[in-house]
Formats: C-alpha cells, sequence, structure tokens
C-alpha cells in the first residue's frame, strides 16, 4: 500500500501525468474500480505500472456519486436479452 499524504499532490500515472488529487477527485464523482478512475482519468492506461497505487487511492475514497461522465454513461448502459 502506498502512503500517500492527502494534504500534498505527487503524480500517480507518469505516463499521462495524472496526480493523486486528480485520482481523488475522480473517485469522489464516483470512480470506484481502476477501470473506472482509468476511463475518468486516462490513470493506468498505458504501461500499467500505477494500476496498484490508484486501487489504494480507490480502496481510500468515501461516499461517491456519479458526476463522471465516463462512469455516468457506463453505469446507465442497459443490456437487452434476446
Amino acid at each position: 500500500m502506498f502512503n500517500i499524504n492527502k494534504g500534498s499532490s505527487m503524480y500517480v500515472c507518469l505516463c499521462l501525468g495524472v496526480s493523486d488529487h486528480s485520482i481523488r477527485e475522480a473517485v469522489a464523482s464516483g470512480a470506484s474500480s481502476v477501470a473506472e478512475v482509468s476511463a475518468c482519468t486516462g490513470a493506468g492506461s498505458r504501461c500499467g505500472t500505477c494500476r496498484s497505487a490508484i486501487a489504494d487511492l480507490v480502496s481510500d475514497g468515501g461516499p461517491k456519486t456519479a458526476t463522471c461522465p465516463a462512469i455516468a454513461a457506463a453505469r446507465r448502459l442497459v443490456v437487452v436479452a434476446a
């Protein structure tokens, strides 16, 4: 587990320059998995080295409301069986 101080900011995804602050905002906006954080921020979508740090930040998150457009759209997706 990464010890990321909430009072400071650091890059989590070096490939795309995504900070822990941006990831926390995505989590606060409803991201509840690494895939959803990636959909909102792009973090973890290239080399994948940062995915464990993203997972730690997701698990530290609080209550979520789906305000990230990528998450809201995915959650509205309805599958109809034939």
